[in-house]
């Protein structure tokens, strides 16, 4: 894992690389108002993929709305899109909502843009299907990345096979919920086999209880059948980490309430050096 002045780079742990933008602006405006800010974003985007010797043309995002639905997109007709011209990069999601899609098509790049929420990228290469997941809490406790899984294996892939990176995300310490949500989570940690004092700690200046996701999401992917050594994560907090000026790294939905995303790309497998698409 390499960290740049705007952006994480794992090079090539998935067979391409991916990488998580720092202190670039995406919103949910994308596909609603092309204004100066999301085109300045866009051309930030544009600085990362050549430093990387990369061109994209197209970029394919799941239609976000904390749901367990996942879409193959080789199958979706092209008016199912809504996209999105920004100089030259075709943003396009789903035209119904989902959490997750996959593809048979390895040069195609796939791209979720997280407030704090868990992103995680998956292969497999020898079945060539490859996919990318979002999953809030409530994706995460009602199945998202179970049903992610199961398409794969749907397709044709082998657990034993797929390999994932977990993109930077909220730690526990930075993320708390209410005791009518925590009833939930004690339930599914059960069913992990994981101890409730491993992923849930009671706050009593908020009240509330801090939840680990990423360890939940984890153990929920090795109950599945993927080895760890098949798993990476990008260990950083989009909460809290700053840089040696103080500043922070990463927008963050729950720190500063506003509708900034960060961006977590999957690149696609050219057929050239440079060529990913």
């Amino acid at each position: 894992m390499i960290e740049k002045e705007n952006y994480i780079l794992d090079e090539g742990f998935l067979g391409t690389k991916s990488l998580f933008t720092k202190q670039n602006k995406f919103s949910f405006s994308l596909f609603l108002d092309k204004n100066e800010e999301t085109r300045k974003s866009f051309k930030e985007l544009e600085k990362i993929l050549k430093e990387e010797n990369v061109t994209v043309k197209r970029l394919y995002t799941p239609n976000v709305y904390h749901i367990t639905r996942v879409i193959d997109i080789d199958e979706l007709p092209e008016d199912n899109f809504k996209s999105a011209d920004y100089d030259g990069i075709l943003l396009s999601t789903t035209g119904d909502k989902s959490d997750a899609i996959i593809t048979r098509d390895l040069s195609k790049t796939l791209t979720v843009m997280p407030g704090d929420c868990i992103v995680i990228a998956l292969i497999d290469e020898k079945a060539g299907i490859k996919g990318i997941l979002h999953a809030g809490w409530k994706g995460l406790i009602d199945g998202i990345i179970v049903n992610t899984i199961e398409m794969f294996k749907e397709k044709g892939a082998n657990v034993n096979n797929i390999k994932g990176i977990l993109f930077p995300s909220v730690s526990m310490n930075c993320y708390d919920l209410e005791e009518d949500i925590i009833v939930g989570f004690r339930k599914f940690a059960k069913e992990l086999g994981l101890n409730e004092e491993e992923i849930i700690s009671y706050n009593p200046e908020k009240d509330r209880y801090n939840i680990d996701l990423r360890k939940l999401a984890l153990t929920q992917i090795k109950k599945l059948g993927l080895k760890d050594d098949n798993m990476k994560t990008m260990e950083y907090c989009t909460y809290s980490n700053k840089d040696e000026k103080g500043n922070y790294k990463f927008h963050s939905h729950r720190r500063d309430r506003t509708l900034s995303m960060n961006m977590a790309l999957f690149l696609g497998k050219g057929k050239g050096k440079g060529k990913e698409k």
